[in-house]
């Protein structure tokens, strides 16, 4: 029921303008927040989108990351069939979009900047909670350890962490722990 067409683009500038407006005197005034103490959480392509979000929008003070999707290091490795056949296996098909094309178009111009190692490298005063799943089929645990080498790299970030589980892509049986994690890791960065 969302308005507007599922992009990858869409997904992170929505993010992004989200962080903008949680930010705002009105929001921290009406809900009593800090504005100093924005998190983001994201599973699968949402953590794509989390990443990204803060790689691009300053003030966010960490990201909690699970099982997510490097697309655009996937986009440049994989070939068109491939991604095709990846996206409508993930679920593409239930999103509201222009169709494979218009998707996969997006990702092709959006690829490098989308790429995980590169986000990293952009992430600036933002800590990190990496969580994988062991038996993750669907995401590349070499690809997420890149990354996580990358983010490890990034002098600016302040904290990273990762932790991974004896399980599959939507970490099921561990969630009650990982719920745990992501308390702790807010709870260690929250200074």
């Amino acid at each position: 029921g969302s308005q507007g067409k599922y992009s990858i683009t869409n997904c992170i500038q929505d993010a992004a303008g989200l962080i903008k407006h949680v930010k705002t005197a009105e929001f921290t005034g009406k809900y009593r927040t800090n504005a100093d103490f924005v998190y983001l959480v994201g599973h699968s392509m949402g953590g794509n989108t989390a990443l990204n979000a803060a790689a691009q929008t300053p003030g966010v003070k960490g990201i909690v990351l699970l099982a997510p999707c490097d697309i655009g290091t996937m986009t440049k490795q994989m070939t068109k069939s491939e991604m095709r056949t990846f996206l409508i296996d993930n679920g593409l098909e239930v999103l509201k979009t222009d169709g494979f094309e218009a998707v996969y178009n997006d990702l092709a111009r959006n690829a490098s900047t989308y790429s995980f190692p590169n986000a990293a490298a952009k992430l600036k005063n933002t800590s990190v909670l990496l969580i994988t799943g062991q038996l993750d089929t669907c995401i590349s645990n070499d690809l997420l350890m890149t990354f996580y080498n990358a983010v490890t790299r990034n002098k600016t970030v302040p904290f990273s962490q990762h932790k991974s589980y004896k399980s599959k892509h939507g970490l099921m049986g561990v969630r009650v722990k990982i719920s745990g994690d992501i308390a702790d890791f807010i709870l260690q960065t929250a200074k």
